[in-house]
């Protein structure tokens, strides 16, 4: 080899050396420079002696970490169909450290988030709604510069992140979220849900099945095409780790702790209809009520407790008379261009039908560690009330699944008095441990063998703790066909994000079953649904065409439950002054109007048209397969909620405080606010992590960060400058090599 080659080989080899030691060098100094800023400290012992008031301790495996103290508080107006809510977090710092408080929090999936301010001691800090990565630069750079700020993302229609920069020590910032929820109907019966904390989702692994592994590897190649960020853009602070089938996985599994969390929550309900009530209640918690007297049939709805322990979902439930009913409504608003609706229509009352209607049920039961106690309980006796209620017509399977799947039979058999028995004890033997794989149970029940041409209906019970629920959403779409998909959420902290979309997509219903005392009631008002007959081929004729009708195809409506519309038309196109609404019930024809100018004026209706908007064209973002068409949705989702001031997956609430409070030299130390484990879970009660569960998908009670950026730099430039040591070693050994066989050959010569 010619010595101009060696020297260009050796330079070469010089210029990869030194970039690799840059790269490297670069990706440790960014993890130091941002550990500056992200630093977490831990204590080996709590010093009891230094407590002087309520504080809260997180056990990690590092040791003790002094915890934010959070709490929430809600003051609730409902009107009409509409609730427009105000949650107030404090978070408080009693460490002797400045604080960012990160905390994953639930509300009512479908919720329009509309507005989040800052408070500090008596100052207000407005919010600005932004694009989300502009808006996680904003706040990154005033968390930086050592300024006070909060941050509110969507992580699913129903989980957020409160974000909060330093906090400084010995003090609290108060952040005040306000949204518009929906009420809930069935029949006269009205119930208002408040999240209070979630089950611990888990987060699913690769199949092992080789036919499994193939349509895993479909479902990806379309969940990829969906996601139009990196993953490294989404990396959050949860204890597991970001993957293919979960992208976002570290932003939705917080850290999670006992019955003594620390958190509390304070409700206060004012309930004004305007008609009379038969009566309140809240199967979960003491309530006190008082009448209003200075409004007709108004209420004031508190707390017995005034505070109460974050570890189980509030429902407030309340029952018009018969008299007093509405079967139908339409609430307005009004802008500069346009009028805004929300028709809300019940469908007609029919005479209980004594036909049994002859069905196919094939019946899911969710039977993983996050079900275990009270949830399994509820579960089975769920499941028993329904295989009671069949009869020899009906054909039926039950689906048992955790870590994997397990079917009664190979097809649906007959409810014969034996198979039934059979059936019986099949679920009286179920326990609760093992992972949460939905998937493979929910393709059996949509791929098998339909009999006799019936109608399928897949009656699914779950907490719906998991972290794929697009995977889900994605399969529901493609596979169920003409079947209906029935849920039933299960537990004190059910996923109703998951539940409902499943639900919505399925062509059924969402039950929720916060107690085992509700099971018969619940699963009869489901099972006596299945058996009447829908409100099908429904039209709506306005007083004009609409700008604007979501859903904007309306899906048939089971009895007792409202058909539920919003819809826009522009300002002085109503000459008509009626609404008609049409459609077949039991193959005969139903037609009913409502006179327009009885409308009634709400506040948030155009808000809530708008959320309804972005609901619609997420589902179109579900349903196409064009890169091009879905990015094209994204930018129509941002535009929406930003032209809207809307809470969106695009769109985020920032707030800064643009004087600094925090000296660069004093270290920021990241805190992450653990929810409370659900009432009833053996979870909540066990000791130690579900260790079911697969080791990579475990729900530690409290642990700290894993999988940041910032660690993944230091590993990576870790391993660059391991590689640059070696490749200089070997070159000095090559070197030494080479001497010494120049001096033995020198040597031999002479």
């Amino acid at each position: 080899m010619s010595v101009k080659s060696t020297a260009k080989i050796q330079l070469n080899n010089a210029l990869a050396w030194l970039c690799y030691l840059m790269f490297g060098s670069a990706l440790v100094f960014s993890h130091i420079a941002n550990a500056s800023v992200n630093q977490t400290s831990f204590e080996p012992t709590i010093d009891y002696n230094a407590i002087s008031s309520g504080t809260m301790f997180l056990k990690q495996p590092q040791g003790y970490q002094v915890g934010i103290i959070s709490n929430s508080d809600y003051t609730v107006n409902v009107t009409g169909m509409m609730a427009r809510i105000t949650l107030k977090q404090s978070f408080e710092n009693p460490s002797k450290q400045w604080a960012e408080a990160i905390y994953v929090f639930p509300l009512q999936d479908g919720v329009a988030v509309d507005d989040m301010q800052m408070r500090i001691g008596e100052r207000i800090i407005k919010s600005e709604i932004k694009p989300r990565k502009q808006a996680k630069i904003i706040y990154q750079q005033a968390k930086q510069q050592g300024k006070k700020a909060a941050l509110l993302e969507q992580e699913r229609a129903n989980l957020f992140t409160t974000s909060v920069a330093n906090i400084p020590p010995g003090e609290s910032i108060e952040i005040e979220i306000s949204f518009l929820q929906q009420l809930q109907l069935q029949d006269s019966h009205f119930a208002l849900r408040l999240p209070l904390t979630i089950t611990p989702r888990y987060i699913p692994q690769q199949f092992k099945d080789q036919a499994e592994q193939q349509y895993q590897h479909d479902i990806e190649q379309q969940l990829q095409a969906q996601q139009l960020q990196p993953l490294a853009a989404q990396s959050g602070s949860g204890w597991a780790l970001d993957n293919n089938q979960v992208t976002d996985a570290s932003r939705i599994t917080p850290p999670q702790e006992h019955k003594g969390a620390g958190q509390s929550a304070k409700i206060n309900v004012y309930l004004n209809q305007g008609l009379p009530l038969d009566k309140i209640n809240s199967q979960y918690h003491l309530i006190t009520q008082q009448k209003d007297y200075n409004a007709d049939n108004a209420y004031q709805i508190s707390l017995q407790q005034q505070q109460v322990a974050m570890d189980r979902d509030f429902v407030l439930r309340w029952q018009l008379s018969d008299a007093s009913m509405v079967r139908a409504a339409l609430f307005t608003e009004q802008d500069d261009n346009y009028q805004y609706g929300l028709l809300m229509f019940m469908p007609p009352k029919i005479a209980a039908s004594h036909n049994h209607i002859a069905k196919e049920m094939i019946y899911i039961i969710d039977t993983s560690g996050s079900m275990g106690g009270r949830s399994m309980e509820q579960a089975k006796q769920a499941l028993a009330f329904a295989l009671s209620q069949l009869t020899a017509a009906d054909r039926f399977n039950v689906i048992e699944f955790d870590s994997s799947m397990r079917a009664l039979y190979g097809t649906p058999q007959y409810a014969t008095h034996a198979n039934i028995q059979y059936g019986q004890r099949f679920v009286q033997s179920l326990q609760a441990d093992g992972g949460t794989e939905m998937l493979p149970a929910l393709n059996a029940a949509m791929h098998m063998p339909v009999l006799d041409n019936m109608l399928r209906q897949i009656v699914f019970i779950t907490d719906g703790a998991i972290g794929n629920e697009q995977q889900l959403f994605l399969a529901i779409n493609n596979s169920l066909a003409d079947a209906r998909l029935h849920t039933v959420g299960i537990g004190s902290a059910p996923n109703s994000y998951f539940m409902q979309r499943s639900a919505e997509l399925g062509r059924g219903s969402y039950t929720y079953i916060g107690d085992i005392s509700e099971v018969q009631t619940q699963m009869q008002t489901l099972l006596s649904r299945l058996n009447q007959p829908q409100l099908t081929d429904i039209n709506i004729q306005w007083p004009t065409q609409p700008h604007g009708m979501f859903p904007n195809k309306v899906a048939d409506v089971y009895m007792g439950q409202p058909l539920l519309v919003s819809v826009r038309w522009p300002v002085g196109e109503t000459a008509a002054q009626h609404i008609e609404v049409s459609g077949k019930v039991a193959e005969q024809q139903w037609q009913q109007s409502l006179n327009t100018i009885t409308g009634q004026p709400h506040s948030g209706i155009k808000t809530w048209w708008a959320r309804q908007k972005i609901k619609q064209l997420e589902y179109q973002k579900l349903r196409t397969s064009s890169q091009t068409e879905r990015q094209a949705l994204v930018d129509d989702i941002t535009l929406l909620a930003l032209d809207n001031r809307l809470m969106s997956k695009y769109t985020s609430f920032v707030a800064v405080d643009h004087t600094p409070a925090r000296a660069m030299q004093d270290i920021l130390h990241q805190k992450n606010v653990a929810n409370a484990m659900p009432h009833g879970s053996t979870l909540a009660d066990s000791k130690t992590p579900n260790t079911n569960k697969p080791s990579a998908t475990q729900m530690p009670l409290s642990i700290g960060q894993t999988a940041t950026m910032s660690a993944r730099h230091l590993q990576t430039g870790l391993l660059l400058l391991l590689i640059c040591a070696l490749w200089q070693l070997s070159l000095r050994c090559r070197d030494r090599f080479k001497r010494d066989h120049i001096d033995t050959s020198d040597n031999q010569q002479n």
